[in-house]
């Protein structure tokens, strides 16, 4: 009987296909009850429990008898969902994703119900005072981005709100979005070129070409790899949209010809074309196209349509058409076509193409673009004052937990563009004493010239400043390799692993770890590098911490830090050690003399241990907690050195009169300093000095009123309206003047 009962009670259920909130909560109770008497009853009554263990046999099959696992497959048909080999996914899948995993199913938060379920306990804890702001990740996947962030705002005041929004060379974030600013990508690029040498683009482009035999195309590499995603781990996201378009055509006697292959190729065309991740179409009718996304739909359309061989022209016509809401019919298309552009981008681009363009890695960074080589001064205000127009509340990156690179590590490797000569000459040098390591597997020399040039450039990046090559290392650089081939696509892939051509790149790496002709010829090499990325690190953090922005420290960048992408720049972070050093350091403060300590911690042999990069960053946000209006609300006023050092200085002021209260900063940070430090060890000193020859002028603004070194103490003195960059550097050659 009481079997019979709880039958009935779990028949009485709601079905699956019930949506009323409240049945299907009873359902989720009642369930939960039936399960517990089962349990009840099935330790309590020997026939029941023999009953029970006999059916889970039965329906369990018997292996060697097919036809024995019939039941447990009527079973599982029964189920609401399909039971299915992971690699149908790729076609097949019936779920938005996130991205390409199938274990991570998208939720429709454009639902009003749902939208109150996921935020539920977000705006408790607002309410409660315990979170003061979102950092919302992946906005290119929401059905309608503007629409969910003014819905944010009408539940919070005042919420302070950044976007992971990765944006292309010369795009601009919509104006319609309801945000403080991104997370800062567009930032972290803009600094990086800055510490890239220009002038010699053309002759790392020849060095690329010459090592490697045939150097591809970024533009190319980046439509080449969208096409791959669209057609395997993607496949099925474009294969909704094609029988989605096709059935629009349909529908009218003029496109109705129009066949689903023709449709789906045109489709997979324009996406592989779009040079941003997605438009912002959100309206219904054609007159609410923004001119943005105008813009970028005819003239990725034009371009589909002029390299189109084979298709009849008029397919672009028609999908331009819709794309561009011409059509009453095409509003769900769009929304879900361009939910779909920014995941295919942001595979085919940072999780393929940043692994197979090696000219320079450091370039190869999320949100970047590898072909821009280097950036002048000029650009890097630019991008500030636009900022401070646009966006001041963004965040001021230079390290996450989805870079590919630490910001140490991209300084390091950053240095070789200003050596291009000797880097060829230790190129082809390792090339030919290593070949000895490289092996044939399935008639490819592993690894191939490209991933070994990936190699060289990671262990610049990467090699401990002791120059001692532990296990640990090894693991890192082998477990980055995996990755780096995988992610790549060429050789290997995490769907279709070529392991012998893993295994035969690993022991390489290995090789060149364990090879003493090697190491001789390298780690001095290495550490010129090195060196000159620890000062150049310095100004980075100055710049960023100046920088209009809020000011974002990732985990364990506090000191210098080493990692490359996740899961490496996930590893525990020691923040006791952190946290004796700043108390070391506090404790010299406060018995005066700053500018000893400044000295101290600069000397080339006190710079390994990151100290000086951890003084900086203290000051620069103690400063920033004493003074948020400068910082977020500050005038920007970009400075030109002169003299001849002034290409190695990047420097501006800001500048906020409020209440009646005027506050000044000045920035100041040295730039491209490897060949200044070779300059300085050939004049046959001990350590190597750079001779600050000239001067930085400052306008009356900025002149006007004491300023104070905030990490020195000493005052900047002012003469005929400049500042001497010799004085400048001559404790911490880096400044941040505040007055």
């Amino acid at each position: 009987q009481e079997l019979r009962s709880i039958v009935s009670a779990l028949q009485k259920l709601a079905p699956r296909t019930e949506v009323d909130s409240a049945k299907v909560a009873e359902r989720a109770r009642e369930k939960e009850v039936a399960k517990r008497r089962l349990g009840a009853l099935f330790e309590a009554s020997p026939e029941i429990r023999a009953h029970i263990d006999e059916n889970v046999r039965i329906y369990n099959g018997a292996p060697g008898d097919p036809r024995s696992f019939d039941l447990l497959a009527e079973l599982l048909d029964q189920q609401a969902y399909r039971l299915a080999h992971w690699r149908v996914a790729g076609e097949e899948i019936n779920y938005r994703r996130f991205f390409d995993i199938n274990s991570l199913a998208a939720i429709r938060v454009e639902d009003e119900r749902v939208f109150e379920e996921v935020h539920r306990l977000i705006f408790r804890l607002i309410a409660e005072g315990k979170v003061t702001g979102l950092r919302i990740d992946h906005p290119d996947g929401l059905y309608t981005p503007s629409a969910y962030f003014r819905r944010l705002h009408s539940h919070v005041d005042g919420l302070y709100l950044v976007v992971e929004k990765i944006l292309e060379a010369h795009e601009r974030m919509p104006e319609s979005w309801r945000v403080d600013g991104t997370t800062g990508y567009e930032l972290l690029n803009g600094l990086n070129g800055l510490y890239v040498a220009a002038e010699n683009a053309r002759a790392f482009d020849d060095l690329y070409t010459r090592f490697v035999g045939a150097a591809p195309r970024w533009q190319a590499l980046v439509e080449d790899k969208k096409r791959a995603l669209m057609s395997s781990s993607m496949a099925s996201e474009l294969h909704v949209l094609g029988h989605r378009l096709n059935r629009i055509s349909e529908r009218d006697r003029r496109t109705r010809d129009f066949t689903l292959s023709a449709l789906s190729h045109a489709l997979i065309e324009y996406v592989a074309r779009l040079p941003v991740y997605r438009t912002y179409v959100e309206g219904t009718s054609p007159g609410e196209v923004e001119e943005r996304d105008r813009r970028y739909i005819e003239s990725t359309i034009a371009r589909a349509r002029r390299s189109s061989r084979h298709l009849d022209k008029t397919i672009y016509d028609f999908l331009r058409d819709l794309l561009l809401l011409e059509r009453p019919d095409a509003v769900e298309l769009v929304r879900k076509l361009q939910q779909v552009t920014g995941p295919v981008a942001a595979k085919a681009i940072e999780d393929s193409a940043c692994y197979v363009y090696q000219r320079l890695v450091s370039l190869n960074e999320v949100g970047g673009d590898p072909v821009e080589f280097g950036r002048a001064p000029e650009s890097f205000h630019a991008l500030c004052q636009e900022r401070l127009r646009r966006w001041p509340g963004s965040l001021n990156a230079t390290s996450t937990h989805d870079t590919k690179r630490s910001e140490d590590v991209r300084l390091r490797i950053s240095a070789l563009s200003e050596i291009p000569v000797e880097w060829e000459a230790r190129l082809f040098r390792w090339a030919q004493l290593n070949l000895e390591h490289k092996r044939m597997t399935d008639g490819v020399l592993a690894p191939d010239p490209n991933d070994e040039l990936l190699l060289y450039q990671t262990l610049i990046g990467v090699f401990p400043d002791d120059g001692e090559v532990t296990p640990e290392l090894t693991l890192r650089v082998v477990a980055y390799l995996e990755k780096a081939l995988r992610e790549a696509k060429v050789h290997s892939s995490w769907t279709n692993p070529d392991e012998p051509y893993e295994h035969a790149t690993a022991d390489f790496a290995r090789a060149l770890l364990g090879s003493r002709p090697f190491l001789d010829d390298f780690v001095p090499f290495q550490r010129r590098l090195a060196e000159a990325a620890r000062r150049s690190s310095r100004g980075q953090v100055a710049l960023k911490l100046a920088a209009p922005g809020v000011a974002d420290i990732y985990q364990g960048c506090e000191l210098w830090d080493l990692s490359l992408v996740d899961p490496d720049n996930r590893r525990p972070v020691d923040f006791i050690h952190r946290a004796r050093l700043l108390h070391g350091l506090d404790e010299r403060r406060s018995h005066g003399n700053e500018a000893a300590l400044a000295r101290e911690v600069s000397a080339p042999d006190a710079l390994v241990d990151g100290r000086a990069k951890l003084l900086l960053t203290a000051c620069g946000l103690r400063l920033r907690r004493a003074e948020p209006a400068l910082f977020l609300r500050g005038e920007y006023l970009p400075l030109v050195a002169e003299g001849a050092l002034a290409r190695n200085v990047v420097a501006f002021g800001r500048r906020l009169v409020d209440g009646g209260r005027e506050r000044r900063l000045v920035c100041v940070a040295p730039r491209l300093l490897f060949g200044l430090l070779e300059a300085g060890a050939d004049l046959g000193q001990t350590q190597k000095l750079i001779r600050w020859e000239g001067r930085l002028p400052l306008p009356p603004e900025l002149a006007s009123a004491p300023l104070v070194d905030v990490v020195t103490g000493r005052s900047a003195e002012v003469r005929e309206g400049a500042l001497a960059l010799d004085e400048l550097f001559s404790d911490f050659p880096v400044a941040l003047l505040f007055g």
